[in-house]
């Protein structure tokens, strides 16, 4: 199963914002595989391995194709894409460091690519008048992954019939079995004081939309909950492979495997929200180091109850307790004075931003 990232919600549903991460994507034509003659300029120097080519920037620039670009003044991981395989943040000195996902490294002469630790298919061997002489072997191996593909969905179908969930109610959050045509398992609160999973309408509202618990009428596999920082239709997972290409972010329930699908990167500054649209606020995605993403900014100033309205820019809807939904400051854990009342706490876990906690 997929690695997950985890995250403590004191208890699920505590509240997320701002700090500085990135990654962004490779140009259409593909990353440099050789180094030219001019490559890096007199700024960098440019090195080749696994199959790429790239620059060793000095500090204070990044790799920008074969070229050093300056970075951001305050948001040190813009355009720093970590080659699509990694997460920027921000090390030591404020500086932007890459890291790597797993089949990945760091490469020679400089930590802000990310390579494969195994070169590139060249590409398939043309033989036989252009037809790839692996081609049968390849038609069999994709007909035999087929049939397994069916034999796990029909199991998947047997299954269903005597779905479970992990919190021991009728249906699975984030496989999405157990309930009739026409709704979806969400979790609920229990009468022991924890949560088991429950059967209700699926609605229309799609993923990463904000809303409110009170008006929940989420898509399947979805649920009103503020993991991220802000009330919205978050997807169910247990593994990133349930995501679509972002990461699963753990630790929802104790001593389960469930997880949400953690929303689009974006680098920006969650004190200022300085980064992310006019209408948007930078919010804090748990991890263990800062990861951040642009969500809708609401009107909620700070101690304001946010069940059922947004916060605004430089806060976040904070759970404490169901009697304690509030708006929080964010702050820098390194700049105690952020916070105007209260105390700057960790509460991500990423020793970078935190919330202004009474």
């Amino acid at each position: 199963m997929a690695r997950t990232s985890s995250f403590l919600l004191p208890a699920l549903f505590l509240a997320c914002a701002g700090g500085i991460l990135a990654c962004g994507g490779e140009s259409s034509s593909g990353p440099p595989r050789t180094c030219s003659a001019t490559a890096c300029g007199d700024a960098g120097t440019c090195f080749e391995e696994s199959g790429y080519a790239w620059c060793s920037c000095p500090a204070g620039t990044h790799p920008d194709g074969l070229t050093c670009a300056a970075n951001h003044p305050t948001i040190p991981c813009d355009g720093v894409t970590c080659n699509d395989h990694g997460w920027c943040r921000v090390g030591f000195g404020g500086l932007p460091e890459c890291d790597c996902f797993d089949g990945y490294h760091a490469a020679l002469g400089g930590d802000l690519l990310c390579l494969p630790d195994a070169p590139p298919d060249a590409g398939p061997d043309i033989e036989d008048g252009g037809r790839d002489g692996d081609a049968d072997g390849e038609a069999e191996s994709e007909a035999e992954a087929d049939g397994e593909a069916e034999s796990e969905a029909d199991a998947d179908a047997d299954a269903d019939s005597g779905c479970l969930g992990e919190l021991d109610g009728p249906c699975h959050l984030s496989r999405q079995c157990g309930c009739p045509d026409g709704e979806r398992c969400i979790a609920t609160a229990a009468g022991t004081g924890g949560w088991i999973e429950a059967c209700t309408s699926a609605g229309s509202t799609p993923v990463g939309t904000a809303c409110t618990m009170m008006m929940d009428d989420c898509v399947a596999g979805t649920q009103c909950l503020a993991p991220f920082g802000q009330f919205a239709c978050e997807r169910f997972c247990t593994g990133s492979a349930d995501c679509g290409g972002t990461e699963c972010v753990g630790g929802a329930f104790p001593g389960t495997l469930y997880g949400f699908c953690s929303p689009t990167m974006r680098a920006c500054v969650a004190v200022t929200g300085e980064g992310c649209d006019p209408s948007q606020a930078c919010r804090v995605i748990p991890a263990a180091t800062l990861r951040t993403y642009c969500g809708t900014a609401g009107p909620g100033a700070e101690g304001a109850d946010c069940l059922a309205e947004g916060c605004q820019t430089g806060m976040a809807c904070h759970i404490t307790d169901f009697s304690t939904i509030l708006c929080r400051r964010y702050c820098r854990v390194a700049s105690p004075g952020d916070c105007t009342s209260g105390t700057c706490t960790d509460v991500y876990g990423n020793g970078s931003v935190g919330l202004c906690l009474p």
